[in-house]
């Protein structure tokens, strides 16, 4: 790791001890010198809020999903702070149904868990209609509940997190799609600079003028450079009605001169333009 990655440091996760992102958090950490403090939070708002102001180094934040896609309030809130994006850890997702104690199907009146499990688990939920599906603050929060409130609650959750709970598993494995993953992304106060030999992704946001042709001539940037894009999409720009932010991912490190410049030229064609980071990246495309 990085010089950015120095003890003492104090990391700031998702949930309780076992959910996915603490399960991410550990095993990106392992082996750091002098050990890793690891602290679980309760919302996004939280771990960014955490990091901004001094109270921890380092977040782990949840912001893709191969079933449920983009964490659009986890990239809109990045996009709204000043930290950046230092690396990234790739966590699997089996989400599994459980209980305080064994139930039918058709004894569960509630199921729990956070929005992002809920999305991807929509064809469970279908089954155990009428059943109603509730949200919380993470899937281990979820599992929480369900251990205080036994009946005919049941959570989605990590079959891990619901071991160390002593609670009851009812299903496994009952994401919509296999091979489930979460891209989670380790964000701290200051950017990291990455040798020109270490394959890195470059996230960022930005908003074009208000003219014709104008996200055309940003994109064009990406061709001229020869620089590949792997990700855009659009969010609604808050504070600004009909006005768009623009998210993307792109092969390449902001360290290299013609990555640079390819920035520079981005930056005179949009109206707004912030790097998010630019960071060793596990997802690239392999030759």
């Amino acid at each position: 790791m990085g010089e950015s990655l120095k003890t003492p440091t104090h990391v700031v996760y998702l949930g309780a001890q076992a959910s996915y992102s603490h399960l991410a958090a550990t095993r990106f950490f392992q082996g750091e010198p002098g050990g890793t403090r690891f602290e679980g939070l309760t919302s996004f708002r939280a771990l960014l809020d955490a990091v901004g102001q001094g109270r921890a180094t380092h977040c782990v934040l949840p912001i893709e999903n191969t079933t449920a896609g983009s964490i659009n309030d986890a990239y809109d809130l990045l996009a709204q702070s000043s930290l950046s994006i230092v690396g990234e850890e790739l966590q699997p997702v089996r989400h599994c149904l459980v209980a305080a104690r064994p139930l039918a199907h058709a004894d569960i009146s509630v199921v729990y868990s956070h929005p992002q499990a809920l999305a991807q688990c929509g064809a469970l939920l279908e089954r155990l209609k009428p059943a109603r599906a509730e949200a919380t603050s993470s899937t281990t929060a979820a599992l929480e509940q369900v251990k205080k409130q036994g009946g005919g609650a049941a959570a989605i959750g990590s079959a891990i997190a619901a071991d160390r709970l002593g609670l009851t598993l009812l299903e496994e494995d009952v994401a919509d799609a296999p091979n489930n993953h979460t891209r989670m992304v380790i964000v701290t106060r200051e950017p990291q600079t990455f040798s020109l030999d270490t394959p890195c992704k470059t996230s960022l946001a930005l908003s074009t003028k208000h003219e014709e042709g104008a996200l055309l001539k940003c994109l064009g940037v990406f061709h001229d450079h020869r620089i590949n894009l792997t990700k855009l999409e659009s969010r609604p720009r808050r504070g600004q009605p009909w006005e768009y932010i623009f998210y993307l991912d792109f092969e390449g490190n902001v360290a290299d001169p013609d990555t640079a410049q390819a920035m520079e030229e981005l930056q005179s064609r949009a109206s707004w333009l912030r790097v998010l980071g630019s960071y060793p990246s596990k997802t690239l495309r392999t030759p």
